[in-house]
């Protein structure tokens, strides 16, 4: 009788598979563990609460505050100034506003020079920053706020690629 050369079936047992298994589950464990310590629920005003207060930033040219406050379980109130020292160039002032609405946190800032507000959404979070983005603006694109220390914060104004600038505030009590 002639001899068939049939396809051999390698056979790597259970013990093989389930290693793997364990292996990719475990995986993803640490993965949705490390997710869920380093990151906030940006959906959520609870996770913005460290931003209220008076914030001052004095530089040799300017001085920039925002303030912010609860107004609701839903809405954090601000408003940002900034007086140039030199007496001829004018005072800028925005009204700011942090709202929580359909499962989502947005920074809508009011500024002189356009006529609408302009809204930008809270696309990450951590337990002590949030970035927010609206890439369809001009400028700012990207506002990335930052506790360094109970009483220090950065915020990151820029067009989301290599250019911006950064204000170092300062908590008043």
């Amino acid at each position: 009788m002639p001899k068939i050369n049939a396809p051999r079936v390698i056979n790597v047992g259970r013990k093989f598979v389930m290693k793997k298994f364990k292996y990719q589950l475990a995986s993803l464990i640490v993965f949705l563990f490390s997710t869920s310590v380093n990151s906030a629920d940006c959906r959520s005003l609870t996770t913005f609460g460290w931003l209220k207060g008076e914030w001052i930033s004095k530089s040799s040219s300017s001085t920039t505050s925002e303030s912010w406050r609860k107004v609701s379980e839903v809405t954090l109130e601000g408003i940002g100034v900034t007086e140039q020292n030199d007496a001829n160039k004018p005072k800028t002032e925005e009204t700011l506003r942090l709202v929580e609405m359909s499962d989502q946190v947005f920074y809508i800032a009011k500024v002189g020079h356009n006529e609408l507000p302009v809204a930008f959404e809270a696309v990450s979070c951590g337990k002590n920053n949030v970035t927010f983005e609206n890439l369809k603006h001009d400028f700012p694109k990207r506002l990335v706020y930052q506790l360094l220390a109970e009483d220090k914060m950065s915020v990151t104004v820029s067009d989301a690629q290599d250019k911006g600038f950064v204000i170092h505030f300062s908590k008043q009590r």
